[in-house]
């Protein structure tokens, strides 16, 4: 497998849509609770760039462990820098975030509490999404 730094904007997305979609639908409560476990929160732009750049070590740090120490963001990438993003779907902070998660599976950061909670992360948005389609509702529950 080939590891690259995602670009800002994807773990902006997925930081922007938490926001996002917390305040227009209040779907994201478990996951919010969680990040807070781990110290994070969202709700101020401050807290967002903090978990931004948590997101962004937790790659650099996948990064090390499969191409050795000699990585450092100046050399793989823009230096990590938040940006909220108004317009991020649910489909695209979807897609953000299994991109990241793709790039951080690398040596133990599966095993680490933030990728689990990443790994959360997408499986709440496709439950959302699923339970969002009107034909998921009208096939039979038995």
């Amino acid at each position: 497998m080939s590891s690259f730094l995602v670009q800002n904007k994807t773990i902006n997305n997925i930081i922007s849509y938490l926001y996002l979609g917390d305040n227009a639908r209040g779907d994201l409560t478990h996951i919010k609770r969680e990040l807070n476990k781990l110290g994070f929160s969202y709700n101020t732009e401050k807290e967002q760039e903090a978990l931004g750049k948590a997101l962004y070590n937790l790659n650099i740090e996948a990064l090390k462990q499969r191409y050795g120490n000699h990585i450092n963001a100046e050399t793989e990438g823009e230096p990590y820098k938040y940006e909220f993003n108004a317009y991020t779907s649910i489909f695209q902070a979807l897609k953000n975030a299994e991109c990241l998660v793709y790039q951080c599976s690398e040596g133990n950061i599966p095993t680490t509490k933030l990728y689990k909670w990443l790994k959360d992360f997408i499986n709440k948005l496709r439950a959302i999404i699923v339970d969002g389609i009107n034909a998921y509702e009208l096939v039979n529950w038995e």
